[in-house]
């Protein structure tokens, strides 16, 4: 039943949950990678910023559904905490 009706996903800051809820529509929904679904997502919303956490849980999916993640988590060196 896709009648193109629209929804609003919320939270606080519209930085983290929300995005994260609207990557992952991307990604099962549409079939885009999480690569994909986070750039289309950043066009719109410039400055989300999913945390540690739920990019963890995103990748993890990924990877379950696909065989291999279209990101990667790495660790910065000089400032000594993960991007």
């Amino acid at each position: 039943m896709d009648e193109g009706g629209k929804v609003l996903v919320f939270c606080r800051h519209g930085m983290s949950r929300s995005v994260t809820i609207c990557i992952m529509y991307l990604v099962i929904k549409e079939n885009l990678s999480l690569k994909n679904a986070f750039i289309e997502i950043h066009k719109v919303r410039p400055f989300i910023e999913p945390n540690l956490g739920f990019w963890k849980q995103m990748i993890e999916y990924e990877e379950k559904i696909r065989g291999k993640a279209s990101v990667n988590i790495i660790e910065a060196a000089r400032m000594n905490k993960e991007l």
